[in-house]
């Protein structure tokens, strides 16, 4: 729902920008919509993973090295820039002025975030457990998007924000796996096995029985911000 809303009213041969690609999830998603996209990644290691995960019917992919300056990207080229859980990373005057200077007439931005649902328990024991905020908690959870708009006037308008339910169901090495994927999972290994044996005791807490095993449900949802450049 949140990729069929990205997408929607797209033009034909529509030629998008995935920034923040990483190893190329979202990037195959829009390729598989029928876009052109060009993946950009500061990370040489994300875009290998990235590259050698295109299967033969992923549509148009490119890859490329980059970063928020978009330096490689032809002036009034693109119909869509995405930024699917990266736009916390970029620094905001440059990329309003890179999304600007890229977009057709007409073109759009969008930002995708999977963030946590506050008040969910196994959630907020989560939260505890790895030590830090929600990434998006740098702008605030409920307007992780407001960068995009701070300008006086603003360079860009929102024209839809929506909200999807996308709870995840993880088993104790899923719930594991995920925490060790964030940028946020130290580095020192005394702090990383701490870390691991109080998500293996939040498990414990909050796991519920199902036809896979024991199951945790982590309360989360998807905030999908379209927006287009002011006129």
């Amino acid at each position: 729902a949140a990729i069929d809303l990205v997408v929607r009213d797209l033009p034909a041969h529509t030629q998008a920008i995935d920034l923040g690609c990483g190893t190329g999830i979202s990037t195959r998603a829009l390729a598989g919509r029928g876009l052109a996209v060009i993946g950009v990644d500061p990370n040489t290691e994300m875009l290998a993973a990235a590259a050698a995960a295109i299967a033969a019917d992923a549509g148009t992919i490119e890859y490329r090295l980059g970063d928020e300056s978009l330096a490689s990207v032809a002036a009034a080229s693109v119909d869509l820039v995405a930024c699917f859980q990266s736009f916390h990373w970029l620094d905001p005057a440059t990329a309003r002025r890179s999304f600007a200077r890229v977009l057709k007439p007409g073109g759009r931005v969008a930002l995708v975030w999977n963030l946590r649902v506050l008040g969910d328990p196994a959630g907020d024991d989560y939260a505890e457990a790895v030590g830090v905020a929600p990434a998006e908690a740098r702008y605030g959870i409920e307007a992780p998007d407001g960068p995009l708009f701070e300008e006086d006037p603003p360079a860009f308008r929102a024209i839809a924000r929506e909200r999807f339910a996308n709870p995840q169901s993880l088993d104790e090495a899923g719930l594991v796996a995920r925490a060790r994927s964030a940028s946020y999972f130290p580095r020192d290994a005394l702090l990383a096995s701490k870390v691991e044996r109080d998500l293996r005791t939040l498990f414990s807490r909050h796991a519920h029985p199902s036809s896979l095993g024991p199951r945790l449900r982590l309360g989360q949802e998807t905030l999908v911000v379209i927006a287009e450049v002011a006129q």
